[in-house]
């Protein structure tokens, strides 16, 4: 593996993929306005008005935050402590709520250190025992703080009302004392409807959340009130989609409820949260199908031979075919398919065609329009960079794409033709270690196609 070159520090942990999803304004709420207002409906009234909630979350509740600014700030760090909703919003990839909402804010310009402090069947009691362990010593910025769900759903084992209520509080108190700033998370529900009687039963632990975030003067995301107002639109649009795998745990579209609803707690507005969906939505690998595709043996021996010549696992090999006629047959969006070779992807428009040569340890890739070459491409652990040598007039900047460190030399000869080479430090261990891309003495339409190749490169495992 190539040096660390001192240009080009290490990358951080690249962003991902996610499927096409579009908020509506309704969907994220400010629940200090309405602090008892929904679980007080939820216990009044049968599921048969939910869809009432949408209008009226959209009439009493404004959606944007009523701070001029974001809270966190670059280079500071959040605990996210919970249960296993936050341990999985961690571990389970860039689609976890906990990840989301560390893209999200860097998509902002805000880059964090996260500290995952979510642990399976944990309750108040639990996560005030470990706070010190897990949290504390650690010394977060911030911390999330997503506790109620087990407290509740355990039953005999859970944890009553004036003990959660005395556990949240020692938190708090402890949390205050360390200087670390909270925000508090309603919780989620336990399964449907939400009118069933654990989820009766915990509006009243969500009213105490609710409470206490406004007596203290603390950020709260109401998450339990826009997973019920996201369910509701989701109905009235007759689209039959869940938030959760189980009844509990988010999948991919409760994650972006969650982080949604965190991210608009830590003070971004409706128009930076609808660019922070944007950007989840062209993410190339957040949600990952489990595909089981049956072969003969002879079917798998071409298979192997065919993984074989490019060098590559047979896995990565139907991955990567799998993610093209995806592409292919959805389109990958407005004109666009998605690109996976080993180690990264890149979004490209559908006239565009590459072109990839092993050799030795490193590969070479030719990107293509119709019969114009118009960006090629070395993916390896020791590039040549810049390819040509730096003119005198170029301009040399060095920053990042998509999370990744990057260094672009850019520059136009005396006939206004444009040539850039970029550097993309892609993975730290894992190959490859670098992406160089370049094209020279391009035209102008051909250097924007281009520009926008380079734009959407994104590290993939």
């Amino acid at each position: 593996m190539a040096k660390r070159p001192k240009s080009l520090p290490l990358s951080r942990e690249p962003i991902h993929l996610t499927p096409t999803y579009r908020p509506t304004q309704q969907t994220i709420i400010s629940s200090r306005a309405f602090p008892f207002l929904i679980d007080q409906i939820l216990i009044l009234f049968p599921m048969r008005i939910l869809p009432l909630l949408v209008i009226l979350a959209a009439l009493v509740v404004s959606p944007l935050h009523s701070r001029a600014e974001i809270l966190v700030k670059n280079g500071e760090s959040i605990a996210f402590l919970g249960d296993s909703i936050t341990q999985f919003g961690a571990q389970s990839g860039p689609g976890g709520y906990v990840r989301l909402v560390e893209s999200g804010l860097a998509s902002q310009g805000i880059r964090v250190t996260v500290i995952p402090a979510g642990l399976s069947a944990n309750k108040s009691n639990d996560m005030l025992a470990r706070l010190e362990k897990d949290v504390l010593s650690k010394k977060p910025t911030w911390m999330t703080l997503s506790v109620g769900v087990n407290d509740v759903m355990h039953g005999a084992r859970g944890v009553e009302l004036e003990d959660y209520k005395k556990n949240v509080t020692a938190i708090l108190d402890r949390a205050q004392q360390a200087g670390v700033k909270v925000v508090i998370l309603t919780a989620t529900q336990i399964g449907l409807p939400v009118t069933n009687p654990e989820n009766t039963k915990m509006a009243a632990y969500n009213t105490f959340l609710r409470e206490t975030a406004k007596a203290r003067n603390l950020p709260l995301a109401d998450l339990n009130a826009a997973m019920v107002t996201e369910q509701a639109s989701l109905e009235m649009a007759g689209i039959k989609r869940a938030l959760t795998t189980d009844g509990v745990h988010m999948n991919i579209y409760g994650d972006q409820v969650m982080a949604r609803g965190v991210l608009a707690a830590f003070g971004l507005n409706y128009h930076q949260l609808t660019a922070v969906q944007a950007k989840w939505n062209e993410m190339p690998d957040l949600f990952q199908t489990a595909p089981r595709i049956k072969l003969s043996l002879a079917e798998l021996a071409a298979l192997e031979a065919y993984a074989a010549k490019q060098n590559k696992s047979v896995d990565s090999v139907v991955a990567e075919l799998s993610a093209n006629a995806i592409s292919a047959a959805i389109g990958g969006g407005p004109g666009i398919k998605i690109f996976k070779t080993e180690g990264f992807t890149l979004a490209l428009p559908h006239d565009v065609t590459v072109q990839q040569e092993l050799r030795a340890d490193f590969v070479i890739l030719s990107f293509k329009a119709g019969d114009k070459q118009i960006l090629a491409a070395y993916a390896g652990n020791h590039p040549s960079f810049p390819s040509n040598g730096v003119p005198p007039q170029a301009e040399i900047k060095v920053g990042n794409i998509n999370g990744l460190q990057s260094k672009t030399v850019t520059w136009k000869d005396q006939e206004g033709t444009s040539s850039r080479d970029t550097l993309i430090r892609v993975h730290d261990k894992g190959w490859p270690t670098y992406v160089h891309i370049w094209y020279s003495r391009v035209s102008k339409d051909s250097a924007e196609v281009a520009d926008k190749i380079i734009e959407s490169l994104r590290a993939a495992n």
